[in-house]
């Protein structure tokens, strides 16, 4: 609305309480200008059309939305994807997958379900239940092999500067001392000769899991006590356990 305050008090909407709206002349010119650009009319021909001095006023009166620009562009340089997003699957189609695709790490077969989250023990293989090793993989074997030499040269270099009383490192030789222990075990096992090759060697570790951290969360909070496995095996022996382990199965649900 253009004029003075009277023209203003004639107007319907400012009389029933709504905002004026004031539209000027020039507005007209932003707004064939971005009709223009809208239906295809290039910025030079705008450019003449207004009697603009330089293509650079027009691209600043336009005010183009850059997402809309950057489609456009794509459309015309045959770039643009077209996203087709996949439908569901069923129950009966996730029991194709099974468990999942298993992976080779350098010492054996990984089991972790990574369906489930990434790793929890941020490659510490050798410390995992869910490592399942071959008797007579040579590449595993001579790979261990050279994890334990190195780790017990660095316990020697550690136990040495402990004795010229370095307190720091003796955290360390506590957890390394007993992983060189696990890993002469292992060497042991891989190179028995009255093991057959191609028997599976699966690992005992002490498993941290952050679902079992939740797992564990959530019980206290219950109130419910989790049974250990150790103590369920010495109380019931190895039967109890074997029958939980056959419920659990996929089978069975």
């Amino acid at each position: 609305m253009i004029g003075s305050k009277q023209a203003e008090n004639m107007n319907f909407f400012a009389r029933n309480g709504y905002q004026i709206a004031k539209l000027k002349s020039h507005s007209f010119r932003h707004l064939l200008n971005r009709l223009g650009r809208a239906s295809g009319v290039s910025v030079e021909v705008l450019t003449e059309w207004s009697s603009r001095a330089s293509t650079v006023q027009t691209r600043t009166y336009l005010n183009d939305d850059p997402i809309i620009a950057a489609s456009k562009c794509a459309v015309v340089l045959g770039t643009t994807q077209e996203q087709e997003p996949l439908p569901p699957i069923t129950n009966e189609e996730t029991l194709l997958y099974g468990d999942g695709p298993f992976h080779r790490s350098r010492y054996g077969i990984c089991r972790r379900s990574w369906r489930a989250g990434p790793c929890n023990k941020f490659a510490d293989c050798l410390n995992c239940s869910e490592l399942l090793m071959c008797k007579g993989d040579k590449i595993a074997a001579e790979i261990i092999k050279i994890d334990r030499d190195n780790l017990v040269r660095t316990y020697s270099a550690a136990q040495r500067a402990i004795a010229e009383g370095e307190r720091a490192a003796s955290r360390w030789t506590e957890k390394a001392g007993p992983q060189i222990e696990r890993l002469d075990q292992l060497l042991v096992i891989l190179h028995n000769p009255e093991i057959p090759d191609g028997s599976p060697i699966e690992m005992v570790g002490e498993d941290f899991s952050h679902e079992k951290v939740i797992v564990s969360e959530k019980a206290k909070a219950t109130g419910a006590k989790l049974l250990d496995r150790n103590e369920l095996r010495i109380t019931y022996g190895d039967d109890l356990l074997a029958c939980l382990e056959l419920l659990r199965s996929p089978d069975n649900a």
